[in-house]
Formats: structure tokens, sequence, C-alpha cells
């Protein structure tokens, strides 16, 4: 099991001093890191080889001790996940680790249509593909209209397809239905509608079903 130590080799004193550290696995492997982290070389006086404070010291450099523990475990873990990966250790390839684990690569997450861009994107490449007429994509349109008002008033408009749930699907059908009873309660969103447009009474279930199909 591989072991993390200090290892000093200055023959101050007094002073400041950079740290360096050590890695043991067993007798045959051993490979020396230097650091940034500065110590006092009275404050190294009060520690373990470890980095740990001594058996009976109270008083010591507590984040100084914090940087040892944070660095070693930095070492140990590129340590581990080189022989994790198959790879035979040398001190280039633990440095190279140690700098990864440092600046991670940060993934970028692709964003997800809304399903509002999602039904765009399909109204779009079905009547481009010939997959749909005139007449549909006027009356995809439409609907469009109608879910992009639904998702609007009832705070849903960045929704993702796999959000939308069979219980928005029957809210949505309830909403088509008696559309009318919230333009009185939503006149901005409703006020620039052409008059042809604004639903002035429910909606019968044969309209309904025609406009949801």
């Amino acid at each position: 099991m591989a072991k993390i130590t200090l290892y000093v080799r200055s023959s101050q004193n007094t002073g400041v001093i950079n740290l360096r550290f050590r890695l043991r696995d067993g007798r045959a492997t051993q490979f020396f890191h230097p650091s940034n982290i500065e110590a006092d070389v009275n404050d190294l006086k009060k520690l373990t080889p470890e980095g740990k404070p001594k058996p009976g010291v109270r008083v010591y450099n507590k984040e100084l001790v914090s940087k040892i523990e944070a660095e070693s475990k930095l070492l140990l873990d590129a340590y581990n996940g080189i022989l994790e990966d198959n790879l035979v250790p040398n001190i280039d390839l633990i440095e190279e680790r140690i700098i990864a684990i440092k600046n991670p690569v940060k993934k970028v997450r692709q964003k997800e249509l809304t399903l509002l861009e999602r039904f765009t994107k399909y109204i779009d490449e079905a009547v481009n593909l010939n997959i749909i007429q005139e007449s549909r994509q006027k009356k995809y349109k439409t609907l469009y209209a109608d879910l992009e008002r639904f998702l609007t008033i009832y705070g849903k408009i960045e929704y993702v397809a796999t959000e939308f749930t069979p219980d928005d699907v029957l809210a949505f059908k309830s909403f088509i239905t008696d559309e009318y009873l919230l333009v009185p309660k939503h006149k901005r969103i409703y006020a620039g509608l052409p008059s042809n447009v604004v639903p002035k009474q429910k909606r019968s279930q044969n309209t309904v079903v025609t406009m949801l199909k």
C-alpha cells in the first residue's frame, strides 16, 4: 500500500522552505513530488513525517496541516488512478495526473430542446421532407400557439418533452376546452391575438379532438 510522507532535507533551523513529498509503495517504488506549499521550519518541527501533529503537541499550524493533507491526497489519488488504468507509474505520469485532477476538463452538456423547440423542429423537418402538406402545417402551428399559451400560463414554458407528463396532456386538453375562461385573467397574453383566435366560448369535444389529431 502506498504511503505519503514529507521529504525534508534542508539543514535550515529557521526560515521558510518549499515542501516536497515522498511516495513509497513497497521497497522498490519511490517517487518525489515537489509542491508550492511553503512551510516554516519551526512549524515542521511540530509535525510527524506524515504531516500530522506530534503526540502531545496542541499548538500547531492547522492551515499547514490542512494543505499537507490535501496535497498528500492529491498525490495518492494520482498514483492510484495510474494503477487502476493498468499503467506503469513514473514521476512524469504522476505529475500529469496531478495537473489533470487540479484542472478537470469540463464537459459541456448539450442543451436539451424544450418541448416547443422540439415541436417546431418536427414541423419544419416534416415540411422539408414533404411528410405533411400545407394544411397540416397550418393546423400544427395553431396547435403550437395553443400549447405555447398553456405552457406560459402554467409556468412550464421551459419544459422539455420528457417533463410533459400524461397529466399535462389531460390538463392541456382541459385548457383547450375551457380556454375562454382564462382570457379575462391573462389579458396581456391574449391582447395581441386576432379577435377570431381569442376563444369566446367553450370548445366542443369534437373541436378539441380535431385540434389534437
